[in-house]
């Protein structure tokens, strides 16, 4: 599969996630199968951190569409939990992910291993203890767009498959998440199927994130 297929199916995860949420809540294994769409996005993000020829225009286009889709994704969160959100968007977890990548590079070279090791184990505790609530997904969401930045698609490693479940089982346990949370785990499957093509171009395909949620709101009025 190319990038752009992996993009298309982290959609599609996304939007069952949404429609099940807002239109069939008692289904959860659409909400169960929407976990999958957060780390397919992580690893784009970390794939478009790695081959952007400007990072400053990629991370702005996430933080425009971010600031797009903000009231409307304010809206759709108070239909779907009947409480007003208290963090940004999923874009500006992108963001935040792909500018963090960029800063830890100059350490990951210096210092290999050591340095992927304590970056992990940062975010891990820092998931635990403040879980980063202006964000989207928190510490948790940047800890695994790290993590996708050094997974190799191309090889199975086990020790990052290791540290990848061991990541999401301290998630859930610990901030006690539902268990459809885990489902989260498989979506690397996906992606070892890449075929290092990029596919078609889209810069401006996560401006499907806000439409998205705009006809979301549109139904569900239509409907009430």
């Amino acid at each position: 599969m190319t990038s752009f297929d992996i993009k298309i199916i982290a959609f599609i995860f996304m939007f069952i996630d949404h429609i099940g949420r807002l239109f069939f809540p008692d289904v959860t294994m659409m909400v169960a199968v929407g976990r999958l769409s957060f780390p397919l996005f992580a690893w784009l993000a970390a794939m478009g951190e790695k081959h952007t020829s400007d990072i400053t225009k990629y991370v702005t286009r996430l933080i425009l569409l971010g600031i797009i889709s903000q009231p409307i994704y304010e809206y759709i969160y108070y239909l779907m939990f009947d409480t007003k959100p208290k963090q940004l968007n999923i874009l500006f977890t992108l963001a935040a992910g792909v500018l963090m990548i960029r800063a830890c590079k100059p350490t990951v070279h210096a210092f290999g291993k050591i340095a992927i090791a304590v970056t992990i184990l940062f975010f891990v505790f820092a998931c635990y203890w403040s879980n980063i609530p202006c964000l989207e997904g928190g510490a948790y969401g940047l800890t695994v767009i790290f993590l996708m930045s050094i997974f190799n698609y191309q090889t199975f490693d086990i020790n990052w498959w290791i540290v990848y479940i061991a990541i999401n089982l301290f998630y859930w346990y610990f901030l006690q998440y539902p268990v459809i949370e885990l489902m989260g785990i498989l979506a690397p499957l996906f992606i070892i199927l890449y075929n290092e093509q990029r596919g078609v171009m889209t810069r401006w395909l996560y401006a499907i994130y806000p439409l998205h949620f705009a006809a979301l709101a549109l139904i569900k009025m239509t409907l009430r």
